[in-house]
């Protein structure tokens, strides 16, 4: 299920230096949060799960603020979706938990040359939860969307067709890349963006936690250093299908907290249909 192309991923070790924190204040960050997730008005339950950290270090050893952010997207039938993704987020959320910010509160250096890279740690998770899914659920998938911050430099980990996009001002830009058949046939051309809307396959993934038979699913992993005013947004396809990306961007920009701009964005959507689960998390930078 899995297409054999090879992504270029950056998962070279890199050193956090007092340098990379010059855009604002990185260790004092003012990071505000935003999560909720929607069952939509045609759909009889919810399959998606979020998952929200953040938090502050501030003591006589202060490291840079740090976060964990999550959106997987459950598929399957009956039940098969919801328990995919609560696993795939329980299981990526755990081990992000323990190899990374355990390390930090007891104040040990994460950038060890001895260490695993906060990449590579996010790729081991999200290839756990696949072999989890695929033996305790094996009529379910799920997408899997996460993104770890540490003072202003966040890191990302992708598969499937949930979305990771950051804002700035008036730019929206699209991080991640949908792991769908529709996205595929658009990238090589064969169809345009006003066919996709209307494809019978637009909601068809070729790589998904638990959805195929590879020992270590490929994971798409970036890295983001983020300046001041910018905000994440992760969410399902149950947002950017129903709202357009101008929209999302206007919506965040006018609202003064991000828990309203999460609210806003889930109401928009089902106005415009809800036909999915909808799930939205909203990380807004200091000083926006």
């Amino acid at each position: 299920m899995t297409n054999p192309e090879t992504d270029n991923n950056d998962t070279k070790q890199m050193v956090i230096e007092d340098s990379m924190f010059n855009d604002f204040d990185a260790i004092n960050a003012g990071w505000l949060v935003g999560a909720m997730t929607n069952m939509g008005i045609v759909r009889s339950n919810n399959e998606d799960s979020i998952y929200s950290f953040f938090t502050k270090l501030e003591d006589t050893d202060t490291v840079p603020s740090f976060g964990i952010f999550i959106v997987a997207d459950g598929a399957g039938g009956q039940l098969n979706g919801e328990v995919a993704s609560a696993l795939t987020m329980r299981t990526v959320a755990k081990q992000l938990i323990n190899k990374i910010y355990v390390p930090l509160l007891n104040n040990e250096d994460i950038n060890e040359l001895d260490r695993p890279t906060i990449s590579d740690v996010i790729t081991e998770a999200i290839q756990e939860s696949d072999r989890l899914v695929r033996e305790q659920v094996p009529d379910g998938g799920c997408t899997c969307t996460v993104a770890v911050i540490t003072g202003n430099i966040v890191n990302i980990g992708h598969v499937g067709d949930s979305r990771l996009y950051m804002i700035h001002g008036s730019h929206i830009e699209q991080i991640t890349r949908d792991h769908s058949i529709v996205a595929r046939l658009m990238e090589i051309g064969d169809i345009d963006a006003s066919e996709a809307k209307s494809h019978p396959q637009r909601s068809v993934l070729y790589r998904g936690v638990g959805m195929g038979r590879e020992e270590n699913i490929d994971v798409d992993i970036m890295r983001k250093r983020l300046k001041t005013g910018d905000q994440l947004l992760i969410c399902s396809d149950g947002l950017w299908e129903m709202v357009d990306d101008a929209d999302i961007q206007d919506i965040i920009n006018q609202s003064k907290i991000p828990q309203d701009a999460c609210r806003a964005l889930i109401t928009k959507a089902n106005l415009n249909g809800g036909h999915d689960n909808i799930s939205v998390v909203i990380v807004t930078g200091p000083e926006h």
